[in-house]
């Protein structure tokens, strides 16, 4: 709701008489109608100063930089955290695979492919980002009543952003163990067998 006041009719708490704030919508680039404005000015009275001309795109810009700074910093701070995390499902399962190089080597010894080996690397690293996934998934539903706040224009239960963030996490998860998986299939027999 907009209420309009007459500047003769101001009281107390009404607007200053020093400052006012006009906004101007013009189809001229608004740096040329600058001048335009202050000579209209100028004619009806010489004293009054023209300052802190902006553009309504720089008003909204100063308005929401803070906010869109804010934004950059989160998407930093979220590709930090999927890189380590990433940086970590593949050490975890690295250091699995170099334990059990000894067992792969006598599996693919006795007559396993590659393959198979490879599949049972990423079928146990596989249950054990499901189930951080879950745990995951299950923390951010209980969680999500203090985000309330913090949260606008979407449901904080949004099925889309929860879809999302489970498949990006479930690719770089699959990206982590592919590497450990294929060394382990790649695992020599003969050294394994040596080896004990």
């Amino acid at each position: 709701p907009t209420v309009y006041l007459p500047l003769i009719h101001r009281d107390a708490g009404g607007p200053s008489p020093r400052v006012m704030d006009y906004a101007i919508r013009s189809s001229i680039p608004p740096l040329r109608l600058v001048g335009m404005v202050q000579a209209a000015l100028r004619e009806l009275d010489p004293t009054i100063p023209l300052a802190e001309v902006r553009t309504m795109t720089g008003v909204v810009h100063a308005a929401t930089a803070r906010m869109a700074f804010t934004m950059v910093l989160l998407v930093l701070a979220a590709s930090v955290a999927l890189f380590l995390g990433m940086v970590g499902i593949y050490s975890v399962i690295a250091y699995m695979v170099a334990r059990r190089a000894p067992e792969f080597g006598i599996r693919l010894a006795i007559g396993a492919r590659g393959e198979d080996v490879a599949r049972l690397v990423l079928r146990q690293g596989g249950v054990m980002v499901g189930t951080g996934i879950a745990i995951g998934l299950l923390a951010a539903l209980g969680l999500t009543r203090f985000m309330r706040a913090m949260v606008f224009g979407v449901s904080t239960a949004d099925p889309a952003t929860y879809v999302a963030v489970t498949a990006v996490l479930a690719a770089v998860a699959l990206l982590a163990i592919l590497g450990p998986a294929r060394r382990a299939a790649a695992v020599s027999p003969m050294e394994s067998l040596r080896a004990e």
